[in-house]
């Protein structure tokens, strides 16, 4: 003996909709297939074009600016050159104010070397140019100035969580040979 509940409302119009659905696609499985491919092919297509950072690339108005002078560095070395760096900030006409951290980080591990910090440029809300071209730009100025400074380039969400996980970049990879031909053949394959 089978006995049916009547549902009414809301959910009986859907559950009868969804009975009539499965009775369809029951009923014909080859179109069921067919559709199934279809959505498979759909998501894979939608998967490859979706970025898979957990921050994507956005302009935030600003950045972040890490550096580290060379080990063994003074902390007078290293302001001499940071100064050098704040006058090539302040010549970007996209850049409203910078503050600096020397020696200084967020996260757990508070204190660092005196060689080391970061600089967090603001830019102006009205700008011609993007937040990567500016970096790109103070990149290639402060690399041709000061060689010696190692530097890297943060979004600001992105630098504070890592800062605060102590883990600033997601994967570092080194190189070690004697042989620098074999080096200068897979540093760029990295």
């Amino acid at each position: 003996m089978q006995h049916e509940i009547a549902v009414t409302g809301l959910m009986g119009r859907l559950t009868h909709l969804y009975e009539r659905a499965i009775k369809a696609a029951l009923a014909r499985p080859l179109i069921l297939a067919a559709i199934c491919v279809v959505l498979i092919a759909v998501s894979f297509v939608c998967y490859r074009s979706l970025g898979s950072d957990l921050l994507p690339a956005m302009d935030e108005g600003g950045f972040i600016l890490d550096y580290l002078m060379p080990a063994g560095s003074s902390l007078g070395d290293t302001n001499r050159v940071l100064v050098g760096v704040e006058k090539i900030l302040r010549s970007i006409p996209e850049v409203e104010s910078t503050s600096r951290r020397t020696g200084l980080q967020l996260g757990l591990a508070a204190v660092t070397e005196a060689n080391s910090g970061d600089f967090t440029v603001k830019l102006k809300s009205h700008r011609h140019r993007g937040v990567e071209e500016v970096i790109a730009d103070v990149r290639e100025k402060v690399n041709k100035q000061f060689p010696q400074l190692d530097t890297d380039f943060f979004q600001l969400l992105e630098d504070m969580i890592g800062d605060l996980t102590s883990s600033p970049n997601p994967i570092e990879i080194k190189l070690f040979s004697e042989n620098l031909d074999l080096l200068k053949m897979w540093a760029p394959k990295r």
